[in-house]
């Protein structure tokens, strides 16, 4: 829609602005994908080809790269440019605000979601609490940072041992003893305390999941049963809303660059200002989120290693522009482009 609003000013056939949009939304979902993909490859990867494709394939459960689908909207863009010989860098300024806006209100769906978290805050205004099995809560769960029914755990030289019974817990109510090995959680023999962990975080309650017990030694071998109550399960610790900080971060670039867009003297400028300006901010955010544990150069995580390389790509756009760069482009100008468009449409029998 805020394509179509600033195409429309410029004279450019509104049927155009969305079949670019189609091909931008299709290619970014695969970029985002495949960038997740590749980060988080042993994630996916299993004994046979089929599946694996077919492990990839479950995009509904999520697992999206924001840079993977700039990459594949990017492509996407090229080839319908060079498809329908459209003057690239007017067109990209028409989308550049819709794609910031974009990626502002697909923050608040992370934030909803719980993934793209922030690390743990004492800030009482900036801090927020995800239940149970969200990514966060799953993320300190597996990290030892939380009780887990009232259990804390770690791996010891006697093996798994119950290092902090939380008061008053379903634990402690329960009689779990602090200081003793924890054998089996069920019917799993345990191994290590990230086991351990992993098998409790299953335990919520819900239909096959609402019957803990434990098999620990403190002097006696003993179980120890209670049934979950749901309503006992604690959430994650507070962390930045860090996919709030990206939601406001992408609502006020798409309020600069509206504004911007009627003060541009080359085309490609508006787009040229996204293309510095997003991998700053994300650069900056990835401080802040806790969910990307990969290091690499420098201790960057892999998105602040693309920000990096994306913002020299900006700065070189810009002494391009600044050298090479043509005036603003206007509805006399698109004349030609709508033309052509309109005749590949019918050749293709698209039209109407």
């Amino acid at each position: 829609a805020v394509a179509l609003r600033l195409g429309q000013d410029q004279g450019i056939h509104p049927d155009l602005i969305i079949s670019l949009g189609v091909w931008i939304a299709v290619a970014g979902i695969v970029g985002a994908r495949a960038l997740y993909v590749i980060e988080y490859w042993e994630a996916y990867r299993r004994p046979t080809w089929s599946a694996t494709v077919a492990e990839v394939l479950k995009i509904h459960q999520g697992g999206l790269v924001v840079f993977g689908g700039l990459i594949g909207a990017a492509v996407a863009f090229g080839v319908f440019v060079w498809k329908y010989r459209l003057p690239a860098l007017a067109l990209a300024d028409v989308m550049a605000p819709a794609l910031a806006l974009g990626q502002g209100l697909g923050r608040i769906g992370c934030f909803l979601n719980g993934c793209c978290f922030g690390g743990v805050s004492d800030l009482p205004l900036l801090a927020v609490q995800f239940p149970w099995g969200s990514p966060p809560h799953v993320r300190q769960a597996l990290q030892g940072e939380l009780f887990l029914h009232g259990l804390k755990v770690q791996d010891a030289p006697q093996g798994v041992t119950i290092v902090q019974v939380r008061a008053q817990s379903p634990a402690d109510r329960a009689n779990v003893p602090q200081g003793a090995r924890l054998l089996a959680v069920g019917s799993t023999q345990v191994h290590s305390a990230l086991q351990a962990r992993e098998l409790l975080l299953h335990l919520d309650g819900s239909p096959g999941r609402d019957q803990v017990e434990l098999l620990v030694a403190n002097g006696a071998v003993r179980v120890i049963r209670w049934k979950v109550n749901p309503k006992e399960l604690e959430p994650s610790l507070p962390v930045h809303p860090v996919q709030l900080y990206a939601a406001v971060n992408g609502v006020v670039f798409f309020v600069f660059l509206w504004a911007f867009y009627p003060f541009r003297r080359r085309d490609g400028q508006v787009f040229g200002l996204l293309l510095v300006l997003f991998p700053v901010a994300r650069f900056l955010l990835e401080w802040i989120r806790t969910d990307e544990p990969q290091q690499y150069w420098f201790g960057w995580t892999l998105s602040q290693t693309i920000s990096v390389v994306l913002l020299g790509l900006g700065v070189l756009y810009w002494v391009w522009l600044w050298r090479w760069g043509k005036g603003p482009s206007g509805p006399r100008q698109w004349v030609a482009a709508n033309t052509l468009w309109t005749k590949s449409q019918e050749s293709s029998g698209h039209h109407g």
